[in-house]
């Protein structure tokens, strides 16, 4: 029998306190396995430091949360503490937002399509209020889709992620090739 399984025996009549959660019981004999054999601790002295260490149950601190959101004006102190630890650390929320979407494309692709099954009404709805307000917008990419793409942007020479570019709208037959960058530049005015 291995050092580890041996360590498991022993510890197994560990529960947590609360309504014996499983995940807690478990994350606690982690916590004291870590104790006893990297830092060497008494199963005693881990047992008693896992038992200080506030570990919550995910599932329960999430419906407590969402109760707490809901009562009076936390909705709104919740709202303000999120964006201001998001302005505080937005490089970080970025770039982990495009590691993650670069690692796992096709699960982020059939999330957002899970998405807009399950919300139809409302995206349909959002397309009718874009088509009323940018009707000349519509009638230019009708007409853009019909037109072949060129191998490369006009303006910068790129031969990636390529789109039809409008200069004008009120012209919706001149059509230019570009890349999705000069585009967003083009689409800006600058």
């Amino acid at each position: 029998m291995s050092r580890k399984r041996e360590f498991w025996a022993r510890i197994s009549y560990v529960n947590c306190p609360e309504a014996n959660c499983e995940y807690k019981t478990k994350v606690r004999r982690l916590l004291i396995w870590h104790l006893t054999v990297t830092h060497e601790y008494s199963v005693e002295k881990a047992r008693e430091k896992a038992n200080e260490t506030g570990i919550y149950c995910p599932p329960e601190h999430t419906m407590y949360m969402r109760e707490w959101i809901t009562r009076g004006d936390n909705r709104e102190k919740h709202r303000k503490a999120t964006y201001k630890h998001w302005q505080a650390n937005r490089e970080h929320y970025k770039s982990n937002s495009k590691t993650y979407s670069a690692t796992h494309r096709e699960q982020t692709r059939l999330s957002a399509k899970r998405y807009q099954e399950q919300h139809l009404e409302k995206h349909v709805a959002s397309e009718k209020r874009y088509a009323s307000k940018y009707p000349e917008k519509i009638v230019g990419h009708r007409i853009a889709k019909k037109i072949p793409l060129g191998s490369e942007c006009e303006f910068c020479g790129a031969t990636k992620k390529l789109e039809h570019g409008h200069i004008d709208y009120a012209y919706p037959d001149i059509v230019l090739t570009v890349c999705h960058l000069c585009n967003v530049w083009m689409n800006k005015g600058v």
